[in-house]
């Protein structure tokens, strides 16, 4: 059976050592990841020769992080837990109705449900409620997430913190801040529209999405879905024409 050589050194503590690694053949050609075909192998401790192994070591590798999983408290979620935890990142009815005060809540509803215009001192009351709740979440940072026409989706980040004279820092989060965003639209693609300088775009929020809390990274931030158009109207994803 054909030799292959460790290039760097194993640090799998599981199933004698197996593991997915860089190596080798006897010709001393420099170390590169396996092409096609990515096999289990064997490493017993102190050797640097491995030799490739079937499904069995498959197998056994897989009920590996299995126990390991379930050793470390890792086992999926029971039916009830999952419902108790669905939809709890998201600023929904239930969160909103709790958190805003009666008027605000009660525009905010027309403006979801009949499409009435939102004015600002419901979008500031809004505004101030998200920052709250996202905070306690441990949020610190807020983004308008929109849908391009490139078939992914984009991002524009802010901070929630603000410097002051004194040099500290304060969470601020305002209603014009909820309402529009300014990413710069000369990225993304057009359809011929307008002009690479007439490049400015606007996210503007849709209070019909409500806003969730995306965790990455040990890190938190609220994502508000809006829509994505040209500063003269015309929308520039595939969220405004619905």
């Amino acid at each position: 059976m054909a030799k292959t050589y460790l290039s760097t050194a194993s640090h799998c503590e599981r199933v004698e050592r197996s593991c997915i690694i860089l190596a080798s053949s006897d010709s001393g050609a420099p170390a590169r990841p396996f092409a096609s075909v990515v096999s289990i192998i064997q490493v017993k401790p102190d050797e640097r020769t491995i030799t490739a192994m079937g499904s069995a070591a498959l197998a056994e590798a897989a009920k590996s992080i299995r126990d390991w999983s379930i050793e470390n408290g890792k086992t999926s979620v029971g039916p009830s837990k999952a419902a108790e935890l669905f939809g709890s990142l998201v600023f929904n009815d239930k969160e909103q109705k709790a958190r805003l005060p009666k008027t605000a809540y009660n525009a905010l509803r027309a403006t979801i449900t009949r499409g009435e215009p939102l004015d600002i001192s419901t979008a500031d009351a809004v505004a101030t409620a998200l920052k709250e709740w996202a905070v306690e979440h441990g949020a610190t940072h807020y983004t308008h997430w929109f849908q391009p026409l490139t078939g992914i989706t984009a991002e524009k980040h802010d901070s929630f913190l603000a410097p002051t004279s004194e040099g500290t820092a304060i969470t601020e989060f305002k209603g014009k801040e909820l309402i529009k965003g300014e990413p710069d639209a000369s990225s993304f693609p057009s359809g011929g529209m307008r002009s690479t300088f007439e490049a400015r775009g606007y996210t503007a929020w849709d209070p019909t999405s409500p806003p969730w809390l995306l965790y990455s990274g040990g890190a938190v931030t609220l994502v508000i879905p809006t829509a994505f158009v040209s500063w003269t109207g015309e929308a520039l994803d595939k969220k405004t024409p619905l």
